[in-house]
């Protein structure tokens, strides 16, 4: 059961969080949480957390995220959307950090499924929302 982004408060739920696979036919996150949610009974919210992180100078000047890999993301993220919503379901564009974004949309006993990262600066976010929940 996919739960449509309109949620009145925090609520028990699993969170799939993605980050990179954003195509629904093969996307490891939505299908763990799809299976999660199933067992726990409960509904599932895609989301995707657009971290202004990923959009600043880089240490040499540069931009982190193009023009070209932006707008790349952005329609990845349409695509997706339209085919959630296919389903009934639908996909929660959130912008901020994790860490301040995703514990409010959270209830006790909500469960966030993502995929394992591997950089040092993923890691860390990572981390700082460990702490935040």
């Amino acid at each position: 059961r996919l739960l449509s982004p309109l949620w009145p408060t925090a609520m028990v739920l699993v969170c799939a969080w993605l980050r990179n696979d954003l195509r629904l036919h093969d996307a490891p996150v939505l299908a763990a949480a799809a299976d999660a949610g199933k067992i726990r009974g409960l509904p599932v919210l895609p989301v995707f957390v657009l971290d202004p992180r990923n959009f600043r100078r880089t240490s040499w000047g540069t931009l982190k995220t193009g023009p070209r890999r932006a707008r790349f993301l952005l329609e990845s993220l349409s695509a997706l959307k339209t085919a959630l919503r296919a389903l009934g379901s639908d996909l929660a564009v959130l912008v901020g950090r994790p860490e301040d974004v995703l514990p409010p949309l959270l209830g006790t006993g909500s469960w966030l499924v993502t995929q394992r990262e591997a950089t040092s600066e993923e890691l860390r976010a990572d981390a700082q929302l460990r702490a935040a929940l």
